[in-house]
Order: C-alpha cells, then structure tokens, then sequence
C-alpha cells in the first residue's frame, strides 16, 4: 500500500486517538492512584497489586483481541476501547475500600488491552513502507502520555482529592471521538479456515517469541535503573540532583528519538536493529557503573541519553520485525501476543531486577545485566554477519 493522503490521514486520526486516550489513563496511574490507594487504607503489598493489576489484563487478552480483530476489523475494538476509557473513570468515585479500587483497575486495563494490539495492527496494515519509522512516529504518543499524564495528576493532587479527578478524566477522554470518526473502516483481512489459527500460528511464531523475551529484558533493565538507582545514588554521596536528571533524559531521548531510530532500523534491517539496540544497551547499562564510580554526576548524562537511544531502536525495530515477519491475516494475533510478552516484562521486571540487586548487589546487577545484553546482542550479529556469508557463497 502506497504512502496515499488517505493513508497519512488514517495514521494521523489512530494518532490523536492513542494520544488522547493514553494521556487521560496516565493521569489516572501516576501518581494519583497510589494518593487513592493509600487514603483507602491499602498496605503496602496491595498497593503494589493495585497498580501493577491492570497490566496483567492486557498479559492475559491481547492475544484475544488481536486475533478478534483480525477476523471482524480494527474499528469496533476501538470504539469499544473509546468506551471504556470513557465509562471506567467515573466509577472511580464509587470505590470504598481497595478491594473495589482493585476490581476497577481490572476493568480499566480492558481498555488498553483492547486498544494496544489493535492499533499497533492498524498502523503496522497501513502501508509496508517505512514500517520500523511509522511505528516510531506512532510510539511517541504513547511517550508523550507518559510524560505529560503524570505531570498533570501531580498538578491536579494539589488541587483534587484523587476521586474528584477520575470523572474529569472521564469526560476528557470523550475527545477519543474526534479522531475516531476519522479512522476508515479498517477492514479484516483475508480470513482462517478456523476461528483460533491465526492465534496458534502467530503464538508458535519464533520472531514473537524472541522480540518479547528482548523486550522483557530491556525492562529488566531500565526498570531496574529507576527504582534502584536514586537509592544507590544517596547512599553512595551522589547528588540525588543529578539522578533525576539523567532519568528525564533517557525518557526525553527515548521518546523524541524514536522515529530516527524507526528509519535507522528500516535501513538496517530490523534483526540488525534489535542486535545492536541490545549492544547499545548493554554498553550503556555498564558506562552507568563507570559514570558512579569514576567521574563527576555530570557523567550519567551520556549512559542515560545512550539508554534512551537504545530503548527508542529496540522498541520501534522489535514491534516491526513482528510485523514484517506476520501473515497480515494474523497481525493482530502476532502484535497481540507479542504485546503479552511485553506486559509480562512491565509486571516481572522490576520483582527481576530487585532480586537480582538484592543478591549481588547494584552495580554488579547492572554490569550483569549489561554482560548478558552484550552478549546477546553480539551472538545475534554474529548469527546475521554468518547468514550474509552462507548468501553470499551460495
């Protein structure tokens, strides 16, 4: 499919609609929902549950929805995710006790369940040009809702006790419609014989199954770093100052570099991309050990700006390998799936990685880390550069 004004105006609508809908939940996540849980009486374990629970939603039903998808089109699985990120947060204001807060938080992760593979699927179907810089483009919104929801609850707990913004949020998220209407049909594609096989062909698929486990590793890694690093920081001497700023600017990188590191991995080709994403962050993960111990905090600026680089060519080079590789009949199944694996790494990364800090302590878990990602990355080069030479001579 041609890069047509059709085409431009269909990504542009999936676009805002992702934006919208992304920022209105992240305003909802952080930091209000750990105010809403505390003031309920949550312990410390079940406000852990209550905030990692809605991503076990989406562990467990992507794969469902993107194969759903795939046989009866993208655009009623939108709207039905439009829906509940409308509805949900007004039942905020109805919880009294974290158990209701948890059971809400179920339902709530039922949207981005739903949105999650079925917009990736509708993104990577519109044109086979530029894949890995399109998905790019389109993961900045996601970023973007990262970075901008959690400032805005922050602003917001001054003024709002926490079950007075999720009705706001609510009504907020209605601006899902505009860009919704916008959004073409979106077909199926051709369909299976049967009703499950796009699903057990795309969850056999080796591709799928190496971009999670990859994925899964880069959140091991960078969730390690967040949570542990501003600790080590502290008792080490370190201005706590500087930390901080070395974490925004691996988000900041990492969100504003993901389309260049789209194009780069088109260029390259995505296995290639994926290889030197986890070179890159192996090295970076290791120069975050030497900034520590050998230079001025000035010096965690460059790892933590490699760090987001690097996040920005694996997560862009990853999703499109999946793509490039998928039966478009099964696209939604496989980015579904794929989506799984990446919801599992959110949810067993930081428990990972704090067993891992626990055990050998911090800088030798991130150079362990960072040994492992070496390795990986350079076993998967060695594997391309082999390949090329078997080509070549045959």
């Amino acid at each position: 499919m041609a890069n047509t004004p059709t085409t431009r105006r269909t990504f542009g609508a999936l676009f805002g609609f992702e934006a919208i809908a992304r920022s209105g939940y992240q305003v909802g996540k952080t930091p209000v929902l750990p105010v809403f849980a505390a003031a309920l009486g949550a312990s410390d374990a079940l406000l852990g549950l209550i905030v990692t629970v809605s991503a076990c939603t989406g562990l467990l039903l992507k794969p469902v929805v993107g194969a759903a998808s795939d046989r009866t089109g993208r655009r009623p699985w939108l709207w039905a995710a439009a829906a509940l990120f409308v509805c949900v947060p007004f039942a905020y204001g109805l919880v009294d006790s974290p158990g209701e807060l948890a059971a809400v938080r179920v339902v709530h992760g039922f949207a981005t369940a739903l949105l999650g593979p079925v917009a990736l699927a509708a993104i990577a179907t519109l044109s086979t040009q530029g894949l890995a810089e399109r998905i790019g483009w389109f993961g900045m919104a996601r970023s973007l809702a990262g970075i901008s929801g959690p400032a805005l609850g922050g602003w917001l707990l001054l003024r709002f006790d926490p079950a007075t913004i999720y009705p706001w949020i609510g009504a907020a998220s209605l601006g899902t419609v505009v860009p919704l209407l916008l959004v073409p049909p979106l077909p199926p594609g051709p369909p299976r014989p049967r009703r499950l096989d796009g699903l057990r062909l795309a969850a056999s698929a080796r591709p799928v199954y190496a971009a999670g486990g990859i994925e899964a590793a880069l959140y091991v890694g960078t969730y390690a770093l967040k949570t542990f690093l501003p600790v080590y920081a502290i008792r080490s001497g370190v201005n706590i100052g500087w930390v901080g700023l070395a974490l925004a600017v691996q988000e900041g990188v990492a969100m504003w570099s993901r389309p260049l590191a789209g194009h780069l991995a088109d260029r390259w080709g995505h296995p290639r991309s994926v290889a030197l994403g986890l070179v890159g962050l192996g090295a970076a993960l290791a120069g975050v050990v030497l900034a520590l111990h050998t230079g001025p905090p000035t010096t965690l600026l460059g790892p933590a700006a490699a760090i987001g680089l690097s996040q920005a060519l694996l997560l862009s080079a990853t999703t499109a390998w999946i793509a490039s590789t998928a039966d478009v009949r099964d696209m939604g199944a496989a980015l579904g799936v794929m989506g799984s694996l990446r919801n599992g790494g959110k949810v067993t990364g930081p428990l990972l990685g704090g067993l891992l800090v626990g055990a050998v302590g911090f800088p030798a878990a991130l150079l362990l880390l960072a040994g492992l990602l070496l390795g990986a990355g350079g076993l998967g080069l060695a594997r391309l550069r082999s390949a090329e030479d078997l080509s070549r001579s045959g």
